[in-house]
């Protein structure tokens, strides 16, 4: 299994990538949350590499600002404007231009068969 390497406060550290729940990009800084709730990490890193160091099938990007693990999804809903829910609970908004990319890919409709209502 592939890790994000991250540097946390200097030292060098391996994060699993299925422990992640979602990354958030703030500027040139990205908070990385968990799925055990535990506290979210600083890096900084922009998104695009740090989604450039995780499986590409694992997540996926549904906002400038915001990268998915496919895995946490709990679905999917809305017509005009698509929102993933997480399995925290947490309500996440595609951007227009992602939704439309959701709307045409059908390996992405094919991963959230009996998992997402679209």
């Amino acid at each position: 299994m592939k890790f994000l390497e991250i540097d946390k406060v200097n030292i060098p550290c391996q994060i699993e990538p299925s422990t992640i729940l979602r990354v958030q990009a703030q500027s040139s800084y990205c908070k990385i949350y968990f799925i055990d709730r535990r506290m979210p990490v600083v890096v900084s890193k922009v998104l695009q590499l740090v989604q450039q160091n995780l499986p590409a099938d694992m997540f996926i990007r549904v906002h400038q600002s915001h990268l998915l693990n496919r895995h946490c999804i709990k679905q999917v809903s809305g017509t005009n404007t698509k929102t993933a829910e997480l399995t925290n609970g947490e309500l996440i908004l595609f951007s227009r231009r992602k939704q439309a990319l959701l709307c045409k890919k059908d390996d992405l409709k094919t991963h959230f068969i009996n998992q997402v209502s679209f």
